[in-house]
């Protein structure tokens, strides 16, 4: 048997991250070589951190980056630490057969919905009363062992129909409890360790304590009065959301040996109410309709957030309003329309008001070209608005730009921005465009085009060592698709029809502008390797400083869906194709450097190219004269295939579940497959 010491001195590229194996509900992650954790050092010996063992070899990898080969037999401790670099002429050592080191396995999900509908009609046919019930319940146990995630919904509403006057409103309640949030990276971290650690990959997922539960309650009333051309209305709505998790860490965990008490509480309460008058123009001809409508939104929300060590509470009330003047020609070759107006945007977190926010948009709609049943319909428009950065969203993740790869275990978000106040809203300008043809609806082709000017954008940073928020950068934003969709003339309800599409997308966000002082700023990742904003180059370029080392926007991607009917049967594919966009791969990185590595940036850009199956099912309608007028079974898989040259878990997976983190991989999870049966009853 050969020994291999390895250090930095020489480059040994291999990775020990194994192929992923698709199992249902699963993709599961086969384990690397398994580490051997060395204790009872003897005299006259080299310090190590582990060895492993790979087709045959041993390879030690030191705590001091030195290269040293070894041939022969060699004496090795029984516990963690160190190796005998003396030769010895004891027996080799013999190594138990490999565990099974997989976190993964084989989860399902048992859901229930029930829905109920009922009207109340005059003897005129005219409605009376609207209501309806829902509710549903999930039981899912996930891919990790105990860990069961349940959910529970119910929602109810009715509305009363009277003389050109109707009042709704509802009430919906959803709660769910989940073994495990990922919001500070405890899943990645349980994962590596299961990728470094044989002795017992379980340590940080039992008795743990952990949960996350969630409770949210709307409720909404609305009222309509119609008086001649006259129309009022409103909605007010009442929204209380409330988040309690513990992710603590056990004594003995990396980097915290003696535990850590990490809890989490936010609570959001929002109102909001939405109040609109409209008037119809009437006109001597039909042809002609116009509508002038005033329409107003008043938002307030309050924010709290809790850590064991930490309090942060915010608060915005924004009001936003807007008069536009709609007008309509319903022609017998064309229908055409156009609309003009203006909105006003203010709040108590912006620094100023915003009054001239104007919007024009138009239609033109052809029918019968060329005396074909060929139909077009033609769409432009030009918007401004603002918005802000939403008060109820953690910014607490933006902490591990603060870390190294190294230092991902120490990664523990609790430091929110101390304020949402004192910033330009983000002023958007956008033109948008698109074309249809649809023939006999048999071909569609539609295309849309839309450019965007974001100004004053908003991002965490950190100044002084605080994490706040600051107007940084301006962006560009291009975006193209096109769809062409083919379907087959059905003229017998028995005979097989066919539908398919594809469709093409590409998009560019490039950063125009960023202010002094804040060029190559982190916006997600690592200290070393992150994602950032460089004026000139697309959002989120990955670099490694002072280096740009790779674009995770890939190049354009392709979806494809393919649907089948045939009497009672129905068959459907929906899969896509993504061209380019890079991802570091700093999974691999670190299993091939499990000591610090230098060399973790460039020479980890893989790209991102796959090609994925999205949904596959078969229905089958199954009608019933009776009690019942449909029953409808259904069997689909979901996320069924993924081919990729990517070495990593997922291409598209974020990192720590972090929105704005793609093209970051470092011990992301492996996505998951699902398979199921549901059946849907109507009365």
């Amino acid at each position: 048997m050969r020994l291999v010491i390895l250090s930095s001195k020489r480059l040994l590229m291999r990775s020990l991250l194994s192929v992923l194996l698709f199992t249902p509900l699963l993709m599961q992650a086969q384990q690397p070589a398994r580490t051997i954790i060395l204790k009872n050092p003897y005299p006259d010996q080299y310090r190590i951190r582990a060895i492993r063992e790979k087709k045959g070899r041993l390879i030690i990898i030191p705590a001091k980056t030195k290269w040293l080969t070894m041939g022969g037999n060699y004496t090795f401790s029984a516990a963690a630490g160190s190796a005998n670099t003396a030769p010895s002429d004891g027996p080799l050592l013999q190594t138990p057969a490999p565990d099974n080191n997989s976190i993964f396995r084989t989860g399902h999900l048992i859901g229930q919905s029930l829905s109920l509908q009922a009207n109340i009609i005059r003897s005129n046919w005219q409605r009376l009363w609207t209501f309806s019930l829902k509710a549903a319940t999930n039981a899912e146990t996930l891919i990790i062992p105990d860990n069961l995630n349940t959910s529970h919904s119910i929602s109810m509403s009715a509305e009363r129909y009277l003389d050109k006057f109707s009042i709704a409103g509802s009430y919906s309640c959803f709660s769910s409890h989940f073994s495990y949030d990922n919001s500070n990276g405890f899943l990645n971290r349980a994962y590596q360790n299961a990728l470094y650690q044989t002795d017992n990959p379980w340590f940080p997922l039992k008795d743990n304590g952990h949960f996350a539960d969630r409770m949210q309650q709307t409720g909404n009333l609305s009222l309509q009065k119609k008086q001649g051309y006259l129309t009022l209305g409103a909605i007010t709505t009442l929204d209380a959301i409330g988040d309690n998790s513990n992710l603590s860490l056990k004594p003995g965990t990396a980097f915290f040996p003696a535990g850590l008490i990490y809890t989490r509480r936010q609570n959001d309460d929002h109102y909001s109410s939405n109040a609109w008058l409209a008037y119809n123009f009437p006109y001597h001809h039909n042809a002609f309709s116009s509508t002038a409508k005033i329409n107003y939104i008043y938002n307030d929300e309050n924010v709290n957030i809790s850590y064991p060590s930490d309090l942060y509470a915010y608060h915005r009330s924004a009001s936003d309003a807007a008069l536009t003047f709609n007008t309509i020609y319903n022609g017998y070759d064309f229908t055409a329309g156009l609309n003009a107006g203006n909105k006003f945007y203010g709040s108590n977190t912006s620094l100023h008001n915003n009054f001239f926010l104007p919007g024009f948009s138009g239609f033109i709609a052809p029918n019968n070209l060329f005396d074909y049943h060929l139909n077009a319909r033609i769409v432009a428009s030009y918007t401004a608005f603002c918005s802000e950065i939403p008060i109820n969203h953690t910014l607490s993740g933006f902490m591990l730009t603060q870390l190294t790869p190294q230092e991902a275990f120490q990664y523990i978000p609790t430091t929110e921005p101390g304020t949402f106040s004192h910033l330009s809203p983000m002023q958007h300008r956008e033109f948008a465009s698109s074309i249809q043809l649809d023939l006999d609806r048999i071909i569609s082709i539609h295309g849309d085009f839309s450019i965007r000017n974001t100004k004053d954008n908003v991002f965490p940073t950190y100044d002084n060592n605080k994490l706040v928020l600051k107007n940084i950068a301006d962006t560009r934003y291009k975006g193209f698709e096109l769809q062409l969709q083919f379907n087959s003339k059905k003229n017998n309800p028995k005979a097989l029809s066919i539908s398919n599409s594809i469709s093409f997308y590409k998009f560019s966000n490039i950063v125009t502008r960023v202010q002094q002082g804040y060029n190559g700023r982190p916006i997600a990742g690592f200290s070393t390797v992150y994602k950032a904003l460089v004026q000139g180059q697309p959002v989120g370029v990955i670099m490694a400083p002072p280096s740009i080392i790779g674009n995770p926007t890939p190049d354009y991607t392709l979806k494809f869906s393919h649907t089948a009917t045939w009497k009672a049967w129905s068959f459907n594919i929906d899969w896509e194709y993504r061209k380019g966009g890079d991802i570091w791969n700093g999974t691999t990185a670190t299993l091939d450097h499990p000591v610090p590595f230098n060399d973790g940036g460039e020479s980890y850009i893989q790209k991102g190219d796959n090609i994925r199956i999205h949904t596959l099912s078969l229905a089958y309608d199954l009608k019933i004269k009776k009690c019942l007028q449909r029953i409808r079974l259904t069997a689909y898989a979901h996320n069924l295939l993924v081919w990729s040259a990517y070495k990593g878990a997922d291409p598209n997976q974020l990192l720590y579940d972090q929105p704005g983190s793609d093209g970051l991989d470092f011990f992301n999870l492996p996505s998951t497959k699902t398979y199921g049966i549901s059946a849907a009853i109507q009365f």
